[in-house]
C-alpha cells in the first residue's frame, strides 16, 4: 500500500526531444501536484537527473502554488548534454528523482529510470535515434499454463530471456498493462531498458 500526504505528486508525464545530430537532449516534465488540504499551499519542486554512477548531471527547482483542493501543472524544462542514449543493444538508463517540500518539510520523494532515446518514422523506416531499426515482436499476457493468471517473477524473468535468446525486440502487452515487475526489469525495460521496446496493447 502507498500513503500519500495531503499534498503530493498527482501524477508525472515526460517528452524527449534531441537536437538535429542527436546529440544533446531536452527532457520536458510535466507535472501535476495535489493539494487536499483548505489551505493554499507553497511548494517547492526539485527534478535532479542522476546517470549509472548516481552523480547529478542536471537539477532544476521551482516554486509553486496550489490551491485549496486543487491540482496545479507545472513544466519544467531540463537540458541533458550528450547524454548516453538508449538502444536495444547497449540499455543506459538514468534516474530522474523528483522531491516536493513546504516550509522546509520533505512531502513526498519518486524515482523513475529513464532512457534517452528518439523514435520516428521517415520515408517507411522505423528509427531509434537516427538509425534503422527492424521490429521483431511478440504478443505476450501473463498467463501461465500450470498457474494461470498467477505468473510469478521468475516465469515473468523466464519469458523476456526467452525473447532475449530469440532476438525479439519489440513485446506488445496485450491487452492490459503488465505487472510493475516485468516492465522495471533491467534485462526488460525500453522493453524500457531491456534491450526490447514495448508497446502497450489496446
Amino acid at each position: 500500500m502507498s500513503r500519500y500526504t495531503k499534498s503530493h505528486l498527482f501524477r508525472c508525464s515526460m517528452c524527449l526531444s534531441f537536437d538535429d545530430i542527436y546529440k544533446n537532449a531536452l527532457l520536458k516534465v510535466e507535472l501535476q501536484i495535489e493539494n487536499k488540504t483548505e489551505e493554499v499551499r507553497e511548494i517547492e519542486c526539485v527534478i535532479s537527473i542522476y546517470d549509472e554512477n548516481d552523480f547529478c548531471i542536471n537539477k532544476k527547482r521551482i516554486d509553486t502554488e496550489v490551491g485549496a483542493f486543487s491540482i496545479s501543472k507545472e513544466e519544467i524544462s531540463i537540458e541533458v548534454k550528450d547524454p548516453k542514449k538508449w538502444s536495444a543493444e547497449i540499455p543506459n538508463l538514468y534516474t530522474l528523482a523528483i522531491e516536493l517540500s513546504s516550509k522546509d518539510s520533505i512531502l513526498e520523494v519518486a524515482s523513475l529510470r529513464i532512457g534517452f532515446r528518439a523514435i520516428e518514422i521517415r520515408q517507411n523506416n522505423f528509427l531509434v535515434n537516427g538509425r534503422a531499426i527492424k521490429l521483431k515482436g511478440v504478443n505476450r499476457h501473463d498467463f501461465h499454463p500450470d498457474s494461470g493468471r498467477y505468473v510469478t517473477r521468475r516465469t515473468m524473468l523466464q519469458d523476456v530471456l526467452l525473447m532475449k535468446q530469440h532476438n525479439i525486440n519489440a513485446v506488445r502487452t496485450s491487452h492490459y498493462p503488465n505487472h510493475p515487475y516485468f516492465l522495471e526489469r533491467p534485462i526488460s525495460r525500453p522493453m524500457d531498458s531491456s534491450g526490447s521496446m514495448r508497446a502497450q496493447g489496446l
